[in-house]
């Protein structure tokens, strides 16, 4: 009788089987995940379409087509969603990965300006009774300052009498008490003291925007022999120079783009000025 045949061991090339390489993609996603994990602080404050969440976790789950991933909570219930859907305040570091993130996809930078988002609200574990807590005015009423948590983009309205505060304005407060109507925070307490400081507000730099070259040849300066002021014929003396315009804001807004006006005596995109390219300003 012949003797049973031993299976025979797979054919291999030589080499030990190695494990497939990651992609391109995989390795972008996971660089991004380490940086969003490096550079924003958990949880975050966010928008998604407008409505704002909490971002509580930032992970890449080696799906390509899938991408980076946030979990977010909105209310009692928490949600995944693409990090590149994700709106962070402008300026704060979340914006700045998510800018990066979306041009590495191909994408534009986004909206940052949320105009028609809801705010923040500030939270019950946000504020504590009897203990002083810094609010930034953003709007002034006979008896009530709508402000906003230093160092967040949270809001809440103290229940006060109004006495020197302005908007933009850095107020010191012991809460007193605490609640909320209509789901919307609202504290009592007197204000201990008032600041200003312009670094610790947070505000985005307004953007310039390039108009091309600007010759004063083309403008209205009055009629033919009529006086010109001095700021006027020094401005016509200096020719044809590069012109742009600047984004507008207020204390209680993001930046948005203006719409240049145009004076029917004075150039719209010169002001009275004695050193300095003109610039367009509504």
């Amino acid at each position: 009788m012949s003797k049973p045949k031993k299976p025979s061991k797979p054919q291999t090339s030589g080499h030990a089987a190695r494990k497939p390489r990651p992609s391109d993609d995989a390795l972008g996603f996971r660089r991004f995940e380490a940086l969003a994990h490096a550079e924003i602080r958990l949880p975050a404050d966010a928008h998604v379409v407008g409505e704002p969440v909490t971002v509580l976790e930032i992970h890449y789950p080696d799906l390509p087509r899938a991408g980076l991933l946030a979990t977010c909570r909105r209310a009692d219930r928490s949600h995944e969603v693409g990090f590149a859907d994700l709106v962070f305040a402008p300026g704060s570091a979340g914006a700045s990965v998510s800018a990066r993130y979306r041009e590495w996809l191909g994408l534009s930078p986004g909206d940052t300006a949320v105009q028609t988002a809801r705010p923040h609200k500030v939270a019950s574990d946000d504020i504590a009774i009897g203990k002083p807590v810094e609010l930034i005015v953003l709007a002034c009423k006979s008896n009530a300052i709508r402000c906003r948590l230093l160092g967040t983009s949270r809001e809440v309205t103290l229940r006060t009498a109004v006495r020197d505060e302005v908007p933009g304005s850095i107020i010191t407060v012991t809460p007193a008490k605490h609640w909320t109507h209509a789901r919307h925070p609202y504290i009592s307490g007197d204000v201990d003291g008032t600041r200003f400081d312009v670094h610790a507000l947070g505000l985005a730099p307004l953007a310039l925007h390039e108009e091309g070259d600007w010759n004063p040849d083309d403008e209205y300066w009055g009629e033919d022999g009529e006086p010109l002021d001095d700021w006027a014929r020094s401005i016509i003396a200096r020719g044809t120079h590069r012109c742009s315009s600047s984004s507008r804001s207020s204390p209680a807004s993001t930046p948005t783009t203006s719409t240049p006006t145009r004076s029917s005596r004075r150039p719209s995109c010169v002001r009275p000025a004695t050193s300095g390219a003109p610039t367009r300003y509504s």
